[in-house]
């Protein structure tokens, strides 16, 4: 889900960043909406894809007979979670084609501090166990993304437009050949490459 989500946030951050010194500052609105309503339609799809899946998955990360009902109560929650998750890593990114290090920051400590607030609440006050922990992770991706949504509308001139953006970036028959080789195909170049081998990783620390 962060590998989904640098696609858009660190991709779409590169390309914004160029767009604004050319002064196009409405196609780089068009590049930032599409960024983020983007981001929230991938999570949905990944979601979708992770809960049909769900039982090799969690198999191919080594959970077994014995930890299998906990690993499922989490993921689950987490999965359900996936559009917010994958869409809270695009704000903090581009936060920062616009100099708004501070708002970046600042969403990314706000999901950090309720995720540790309400870790406790839902595991041990509520009793939920696991999925009290992902449930706490979701709202703390939640938390993010609202106050980036905050900044967006009240302290950003360029970012987070309406969808009807979108269309400075696709225009009225397509996508402009233009942005076929850009950031984002670097990083979703990237991301696959590192997404690759991240499934095995526990496979092979407990191996």
């Amino acid at each position: 889900m962060i590998a989904m989500g640098d696609i858009f946030g660190i991709g779409g951050s590169s390309l914004i960043s160029r767009l604004l010194g050319q002064g196009q500052d409405r196609k780089a609105k068009g590049i930032s909406s599409f960024c983020f309503w983007g981001s929230l339609g991938a999570g949905a799809v990944l979601g979708i894809l992770l809960l049909l899946f769900q039982t090799p998955i969690l198999t191919l990360l080594v959970a077994d007979s014995s930890t299998m009902k906990y690993a499922a109560e989490y993921y689950q929650y987490i999965v359900w979670g996936a559009p917010l998750i994958v869409a809270s890593v695009v704000p903090l990114n581009l936060l920062r084609t616009e100099g708004l290090v501070k708002a970046a920051v600042a969403g990314s400590v706000l999901g950090s501090v309720i995720n540790i607030i309400l870790d406790p609440v839902f595991i041990f006050w509520l009793d939920m166990g696991a999925a009290g922990a992902a449930i706490a992770t979701v709202l703390g991706n939640a938390g993010s993304v609202l106050l980036s949504v905050w900044f967006f509308l009240f302290r950003s001139r360029l970012l987070f437009h309406p969808p009807r953006y979108v269309q400075a970036v696709f225009g009225g028959t397509g996508p402009d050949p233009g942005y076929r080789d850009t950031g984002f195909c670097d990083q979703f170049y990237a991301e696959c490459e590192h997404s690759s081998y991240q499934p095995f990783s526990p496979s092979l620390w407990n191996g």
